[in-house]
């Protein structure tokens, strides 16, 4: 059975039959396609027409020929012809059809409309399973209304770029809510893509966080082509060994007219200003009106170098060398926050805010004055070069996009895409955990894997001073359910916990710590007491066996001993471990109690609050581990007021029945 492929549904009355049924055109779907059997393969046509496209695009076609499971098609629709051609060439792409759509001063309706008609007389002849498309082209949007029209699924590449206005940029953002409107699956890039799409209504279970596939690109670039090929390029790198070298890219069609002229001559300013400092590598686009006036605008400006478009596998070593970026296109800014090169955006506003976030992207438009002023200040060295959070966390993923976008359309066409619904939340605080990060995230992978559980599980990195948040956001890429997210101040595991339960989507939550030494083994019964026995908390009990308790350093087990000797005696709690952060707990239901803990004392706190509003609190024999790397972040003398604390605030709820939320 097919998972709903994102079309509305409509309820149809049929009074006749005295019955109402709701079918949507994914029963046409069924209807359509035969059931899947070994061996079988289905047909995926792969639409493209721009550069960008191919460029993304190639390592989705490569893994989609490596597969057994597709017979793939490659549509090339001419939307550019002098950009294409050589790029099909250099990325071994083979093309099945192509469309031949580019008139010079062609109408965007007419572009349109040629797409739509030639695109519809292949998909009707060729009858793909399913269609997929790349960002927001005349091509894509045109492949993706012939799909929905043919009754095709549609797949949309780099779903969820948005900047919200629809003229900016034009018509692309208009492509990109149409494709959205039609499309089955939506292979988003980023986070926040992810976010976008829900923020417009796209069912979460048809959204999949994929990263992007420039990085794929990227990486096979690196592969294939270590060092620039072309005499002129490396020229040009060699004859200006001392100055700033800058590359300039210029092609969107709202700066094509009144705009046009200001930025080129602040860049032939700026280019004269700087003459022994800077030189500028500028290669043409074929849009004639950009060719002529660049021509005319820098044709006194020895340092800067026009040419013709670059070949991509020279021009990614081209970005790699050059000091900084001025360009006003989408790609260029994914590639620039790859590499890590400062860019400087020609747009009012950009879809790809990551870009900015991560402290490499500068928004000037067309205002000179914002681009002289930038311009100047990279010259100067004043660019953020730090590391911060946006680039630690790899937003474009790790270079397996194309695999796993291959991997979910396979499911989703034999009819085995799994249910996106998790039975679990499982946090966990990580402070200066880097050494432990990929082992954790492995064990608990396996470990609900084994048990049958479909589980998310947020790492939390508590602001780390070392790489902790980087080396996670490496590693979560390689797991779809695990989420890496990093935190401010201040830190504490309270904090971190608390944090990580804003990204809980389960009732039933788990929290663990990162550095190996909870007993994973009893996972599955911490949960099953939870979601099957009716329990509100189960806590990993290290006490109420000797043996399980063998590898906690004896100082801890003696301040342990009297804070429990407190607990049962005091607050009257007949519990054997009240402190141990692991265990599973009803969220739906404790988030009433308010948690207030910091540090480590939130542990005994959900404790003490869970029994003193009468919820139902059981314990799980679980061995303590050995840490695997690293040191233990806890300290007695750190965690003993917050403890205090807790304890006399137990203490007074258990005679005033109500829990003092005061701090002192």
């Amino acid at each position: 059975m097919l998972k709903n492929i994102g079309f509305r549904r409509f309820e149809a009355s049929l009074k006749s039959a005295g019955e109402v049924r709701r079918r949507t055109l994914l029963d046409l779907h069924q209807a359509k396609l035969k059931p899947y059997a070994p061996g079988m393969k289905f047909k995926a046509c792969i639409v493209f027409g721009t550069r960008p496209e191919l460029i993304k695009l190639a390592p989705v076609v490569a893994q989609f020929r490596r597969s057994e499971l597709f017979e793939t098609r490659v549509i090339n629709t001419g939307q550019h012809v002098e950009l294409l051609e050589n790029l099909i060439s250099s990325l071994e792409v083979e093309v099945n059809y192509r469309c031949d759509l580019l008139k010079e001063g062609q109408p965007l309706a007419s572009l349109y409309a040629k797409a739509i008609e030639k695109l519809n007389a292949i998909i009707a002849a060729d009858v793909p399973d399913i269609i997929l498309v790349q960002g927001d082209t005349t091509s894509a949007a045109a492949g993706a209304l012939v799909g929905f029209l043919n009754v095709v699924p549609v797949a949309h590449i780099e779903a969820g770029l948005r900047t919200f206005n629809l003229l900016s940029p034009f018509p692309e953002e208009l492509n990109r809510i149409l494709i959205a409107d039609m499309a089955a699956l939506h292979f988003a890039p980023t986070q926040r893509s992810v976010e976008n799409l829900k923020r417009t209504g796209i069912s979460p279970s048809d959204i999949f966080h994929v990263g992007n596939t420039i990085i794929d690109s990227l990486n096979e670039v690196a592969r294939r082509s270590p060092a620039i090929l072309s005499s002129p390029l490396q020229q040009f790198f060699a004859s200006n060994p001392n100055k700033k070298k800058v590359l300039l890219t210029l092609h969107r069609r709202e700066n094509q007219e009144a705009r046009l002229d200001p930025i080129l001559q602040t860049l032939e300013d700026l280019a004269k200003e700087h003459a022994e400092n800077v030189a500028i590598l500028y290669p043409l686009h074929y849009t004639p009106v950009i060719r002529r006036k660049a021509k005319d605008c820098f044709r006194d400006s020895p340092n800067v170098t026009l040419c013709e478009p670059i070949d991509y596998l020279d021009f990614v070593n081209v970005l790699k060398q050059v000091d900084f970026i001025i360009s006003d296109s989408g790609g260029i800014q994914e590639e620039a926050l790859a590499l890590r090169k400062p860019i400087l955006i020609l747009r009012e506003n950009t879809e790809r805010a990551e870009v900015i976030e991560a402290g490499v992207g500068f928004l000037v438009g067309d205002d000179p004055a914002n681009l002289r002023a930038s311009f100047n200040d990279l010259m100067a060295g004043l660019e953020n070069a730090a590391l911060n959070k946006t680039l630690q966390s790899r937003p474009y993923g790790v270079g397996e996009s194309a695999h796993r976008i291959c991997e979910i359309v396979g499911e989703f066409l034999k009819g085995g895409l799994p249910s996106r619904e998790y039975q679990l939340s499982i946090v966990v605080p990580c402070y200066n955990e880097e050494g432990n990060l990929a082992n954790i995230m492995q064990r608990l992978v396996e470990t609900t894997r084994a048990a049958g559980l479909s589980a998310e599980i947020i790492m939390v990195d508590d602001n780390s001073q070392d790489s902790t948040y980087a080396v996670g956001a490496e590693h979560a890429w390689h797991y779809p359910n695990v989420t890496m997210v990093t935190k401010g101040f201040p830190r504490g595991m309270g904090n971190a916990i608390r944090f990580g339960l804003q990204y809980a989507t389960t009732d039933v939550v788990v929290v663990t710590m990162a550095d190996g030494s909870d007993d994973l083994a009893v996972l599955p019964t911490l949960y099953a007491k939870v979601s099957r026995d009716g329990y509100d908390l189960a806590i990993a009990s290290r006490y109420r066996d000797r043996r399980n308790s063998e590898n906690i350093p004896a100082m801890y087990k003696f301040f342990s001993a009297i804070f429990r000797f407190l607990g049962r005696v005091v607050l009257g709690i007949p519990l054997m471990d009240f402190t141990n952060a692991y265990r599973a707990f009803n969220w739906a239901k404790l988030q009433s109690i308010g948690l207030e803990g910091t540090g480590f004392e939130i542990s005994p706190e959900i404790t003490f609050k869970a029994w003193r509003f009468k919820k139902a609190v059981t314990e799980v024999d679980a061995r303590h581990l050995k840490r695997t790397q690293g040191q233990s972040k806890f300290s007695f003398l750190k965690a003993g007021p917050g403890y205090g604390k807790m304890m006399t605030k137990a203490f007074i709820a258990r005679f005033t029945r109500s829990w003092p939320y005061i701090d002192w």
